[in-house]
């Protein structure tokens, strides 16, 4: 019936089913679907790339497996919550452009590997590139610049191991990540991968979610490396900017030459190393804090002597959210007496990605204002005037 549907009725944009159908299994459902034959039948009706999310009540690894080498797009375990289905349905539907623009390599000798990874990194919003073996991948990486690299380890003529040296050695790629996925489980090879300059090693089988957190982490930690060295050309070939900058921001500080007081807080490394620099270059006094805990003790020890004037603050961080650590710092602020003079420091959400369901709930924290990550210096520059002369 399904199958009947999908041949005429046209732009089905979602599929669930079960497991255990009458008369089969979403397994050969899913088979079926995605056969030459009917990818074929379907593409009149535009119906030939469909996702399927699978419905079971015994979500396990084997089954996982199975579903997505047949070709299935994503999980969801029984009973579910109305939020966790849409959640996954948005996930299919609405394409992540966070990190769009960025491109990756795979390669792999097994073409429904291939397309298992391709279908996860897509939904990153990443543009994806396939070769079959390793020799290809060296050839594409000559005259092609990507952000990372996703290689099986065992291939005909060229090997994921052999592959990763010449990537560090041979064309000098030493910061682009290489992301090794193996069946092979013995720790003497996985050991010697990273010697040979493995960025990461994923055992297969493995979860889509677990592939997908992790090629998130070192693609977001690659667009933040390259904002930096962005950044430093910026600074070595157009010093008056930063010069113009400097002396626009003191100038305007209330007329008194003082440096504006920032505090940037934010669990990545990196971010700190990147916005430092660019609030420093700007003419800005700057304090990190790597944790909403240690940002509530730097501001309670700013209000018993010369505050802060603005507080860039990280939503995403363990322990103390940026939302829970901006609703502490408010309570602090009130307790103070009111007739000192005292006003609530601005505090500027960061985050590289806002949800509309968050926007509401930083406002009601007593957040002031959002900056999107990475950190331009432009913007942070207007984002600054702005809230020191709001301040005044």
């Amino acid at each position: 019936m399904a199958l009947n549907t999908l041949i005429s009725v046209p732009n089905i944009s979602l599929i669930t089913t079960g497991v255990v159908l009458e008369g089969g299994d979403g397994f050969g459902f899913i088979r079926d679907l995605r056969s030459p034959e009917m990818i074929n039948q379907l593409k009149s009706m535009n119906n030939h790339d469909v996702p399927v999310i699978l419905v079971t009540s015994n979500d396990t690894d084997k089954d996982r497996l199975n579903g997505y080498q047949v070709g299935a797009s994503d999980f969801i375990q029984k009973p579910w919550s109305r939020g966790h289905l849409l959640a996954h349905a948005e996930s299919l539907l609405g394409q992540d452009d966070e990190l769009a623009g960025m491109s990756v390599l795979v390669a792999d000798d097994s073409p429904t590997a291939r397309t298992f990874i391709s279908n996860c990194i897509s939904r990153l919003g990443v543009t994806i590139h396939e070769v079959d073996d390793g020799d290809l991948a060296l050839e594409f990486l000559k005259t092609n610049k990507v952000d990372l690299v996703v290689t099986d380890l065992n291939m005909p003529r060229m090997g994921g191991d052999a592959l990763c040296l010449k990537i560090r050695g041979e064309l000098g790629l030493t910061d682009l990540p290489v992301i090794f996925l193996s069946g092979n489980q013995d720790k003497g090879t996985i050991i010697s991968l990273f010697k040979m300059g493995a960025t990461d090693y994923l055992i297969k089988p493995f979860l889509q979610e677990e592939l997908m957190a992790r090629l998130r982490v070192h693609l977001d930690r690659a667009k933040l490396m390259q904002a930096l060295r962005d950044e430093v050309e910026t600074e070595t070939t157009d010093l008056s900017f930063w010069t113009d900058a400097k002396d626009e921001i003191i100038d305007q500080d209330n007329g008194k030459g003082k440096q504006p007081r920032i505090l940037l807080v934010d669990d990545g490394p990196v971010n700190l190393i990147v916005g430092t620099k660019i609030l420093q270059s700007l003419g800005c006094l700057v304090q990190t804090a790597c944790t909403g805990e240690e940002a509530i003790t730097c501001v309670e020890a700013s209000l018993a002597g010369i505050p802060f004037d603005i507080i860039l603050m990280d939503l995403m961080m363990p322990g103390i959210s940026g939302i829970e650590a901006t609703r502490r710092i408010r309570r602090m602020e009130k307790a103070l007496p009111q007739d000192a003079g005292n006003n609530p420091v601005p505090i500027i959400a960061l985050s590289s990605a806002f949800a509309k369901d968050k926007n509401e709930e930083c406002l009601k924290a007593g957040m002031t204002a959002f900056h999107a990550k990475p950190m331009k210096s432009e913007k942070i520059l207007a984002e600054i005037q702005r809230w020191t002369e709001a301040a005044v």
